[in-house]
């Protein structure tokens, strides 16, 4: 299955689907199945690292568990889809673009499948979040805790 796509390499920068970015550092060989094996380590937090068979690093997102998804592959080398920086960008430009917190919260709902990091670190700098958390989903939830929080206050004060 993965013939048809670029072999991982040492030093490459793959973006895995749900928005994490990752180094490879090596494709090893399992000492008694001889199964290829990429090593890879997370570029956040304490940066773990991680083995996975290659066919399956290699592998199309599953469109049944996960259909929201705008990656095809379940990690994507930086700079192999073009489509997916210029969506990333499109996602922040129609963030900003809205009026009120009730459409970032709406915004944040309906496209939270399609948000990385990146466009989580844009829209908490966008709003003054000061954001605590590596892992992503915790990221978003405190978003949108805080989003929520100051529509609350916004609320209570009658604009």
């Amino acid at each position: 299955m993965h013939m048809e796509r670029h072999i991982p390499q040492k030093g490459e920068c793959y973006r895995h689907f749900k928005g994490n970015r990752y180094q490879v550092l090596a494709v090893a060989s399992h000492s008694e199945t001889a199964e290829q094996l990429v090593i890879y380590e997370g570029l956040y937090g304490e940066h773990p690292v991680y083995a996975r068979p290659i066919e399956q690093f290699m592998s199309r997102v599953d469109r049944d568990k996960y259909p929201d998804t705008a990656q095809e592959y379940r990690f994507q080398m930086e700079g192999e889809d073009v489509d997916s920086g210029g969506q990333e960008r499109n996602l922040i430009m129609e963030f900003l673009d809205l009026d009120t917190k009730e459409e970032k919260v709406e915004f944040l709902q309906r496209e939270r499948m399609n948000m990385t990091g990146d466009f989580l670190s844009a829209a908490a700098m966008s709003l003054d979040y000061v954001e605590n958390s590596e892992d992503l989903d915790l990221r978003y939830e405190g978003l949108m805790h805080y989003l929520r929080t100051m529509i609350r206050f916004e609320n209570r004060r009658g604009r």
